[in-house]
């Protein structure tokens, strides 16, 4: 199987391209093989090496940075080797256990792929996702005859690992269908009258002690367009913050968040207007990912940072244009998310979490 030309196949999904190789063409006789990701100010090494054939990959390693250094790469520079073998020894295995500085001016990820087993190792506290590179190894193994090199089949294989499962984001699917039990209640075009007395949030209500408006007025709707708007809302971005956070921070994030909107809605809004929805959580929603997605350098299942602040943008923008719109919660949701997001998440729980199953599994 020539290993390095598949690699080099898979990683065109990626529009990641190979700079330099031992030899004029990837071939079974290739002993390492360079690839490039521009990404942003930060680009992408690739180094795909051979340990069988390098000997002393050790110093190769060392060389590749020292170069990348003395080149004056831009800080945040990712160098991300994979070592290629039939088993990994233990060697390897010590060599690969590190800890990955998320600061360093190069941040070194080793990664390790055995062909007895079609295997992608990932040792110590480092990334097991960069960028897709993680499925261009797995696809690698796979593609071992002309029909396998069809782009078009392995680029449905890659879309398909992407989309999202419904079980992954159960707790999505329960909110959902809380919001729709509370919207059948109510009803397509609820009264104020009607909304005050299944929940909604109201500062007269909230000094007569009637706190836990706080948290039911985020299951209520004015009406069915309300209540589509942000049912959609809640799926393209609860289930990427679901699937980055799993479900237990999930919930209590979109809780808290969704609270501490109505505490900034209550405090700058007008006096005594009755508040329903769950856009302030989504909101919050929204501005956890943006926050872990900066903080991380990572995008969100397709969505990268600059999006997701474009998003936030429209989302305040379009709340200042309408009518009848508590922007306030908007504001708040984004505010206290993107801070949750930023300095407590630190962008660990997926990577941790993904280890973990993977260990379960025996992979």
């Amino acid at each position: 199987m020539n290993y390095f030309a598949n690699f080099a196949c898979a990683l065109k999904q990626y529009n990641i391209v190979r700079q330099l190789c031992d030899g004029d063409e990837l071939s079974v006789n290739t002993r390492f093989a360079t690839f490039l990701k521009s990404r942003g100010a930060c680009p992408y090494f690739i180094f795909l090496v051979d340990i069988r054939k390098v000997v002393n990959y050790r110093a190769f390693v060392e060389t590749a940075v020292k170069t990348l250094t003395l080149n004056r790469q831009s800080k945040g520079t990712v160098a991300l080797f994979i070592f290629l073998t039939d088993k990994a020894e233990e060697d390897i295995l010590e060599f690969s256990n590190i800890v990955t500085d998320m600061d360093a001016d190069i941040i070194q990820i080793r990664w390790i792929a055995e062909i007895s087993t079609g295997k992608l190792t990932v040792k110590g506290e480092q990334p097991n996702e960069v960028i897709g590179i993680e499925q261009a190894v797995k696809q690698a193994f796979t593609l071992d005859n002309e029909e396998a090199l069809n782009l078009n089949s392995l680029q449905k294989s890659i879309t398909e690992k992407e989309r999202v499962n419904i079980k992954d984001i159960r707790i999505t699917l329960i909110l959902f269908a809380l919001n729709f039990i509370m919207f059948l209640i109510a009803g397509f075009s609820p009264t104020v009258e009607k909304l005050l007395s299944l929940g909604a949030l109201c500062g007269e209500n909230i000094k007569n002690g009637e706190y836990y408006r706080f948290f039911t007025h985020m299951f209520l709707h004015s009406g069915a367009t309300h209540f589509f708007a942000n049912m959609i809302s809640l799926y393209i971005i609860g289930s990427r913050a679901e699937k980055v956070f799993g479900r237990v921070k999930y919930i209590l994030f979109y809780i808290v968040t969704g609270v501490l909107a109505s505490f900034v809605s209550l405090a700058f809004g007008t006096e005594n207007t009755v508040s329903v929805g769950a856009s302030g959580a989504i909101c919050g929603l929204l501005g956890l990912i943006t926050g872990y997605s900066i903080k991380t350098k990572r995008s969100i299942a397709g969505i990268d940072f600059i999006t997701l602040i474009i998003m936030a943008v429209v989302s305040v923008g379009s709340g200042m244009l309408q009518e009848n719109i508590d922007n306030f919660a908007h504001v708040g949701g984004l505010f206290f998310g993107f801070l949750l997001g930023f300095l407590f998440t630190k962008g660990e729980g997926y990577i941790d979490r993904d280890r973990e199953i993977k260990q379960q599994n025996g992979n």
